[in-house]
């Protein structure tokens, strides 16, 4: 009996292992998320300001 709660402890601390490692990952993923996330924001902005500078410069050439 005792072996078998043993292998049960054992078990359940790998289990805890393995999901403390999975909210690591989890987390990490976020962290990156949120960089693209910035990252594309960055790239919208440049977008319009080259959007509103060729229509500037359009509007000048007609």
């Amino acid at each position: 009996m005792k072996e078998r709660i043993e292998e049960l402890e054992t078990t359940l601390e790998n289990c805890e292992i393995r999901i403390e490692n999975k909210y690591h990952i989890m987390g990490e993923a976020v962290v990156q998320i949120r960089e693209v996330a910035n990252h594309l924001q960055t790239l919208a902005l440049q977008f319009n300001t080259l959007s509103v500078k060729y229509e500037l410069e359009s509007n000048r050439g007609q």
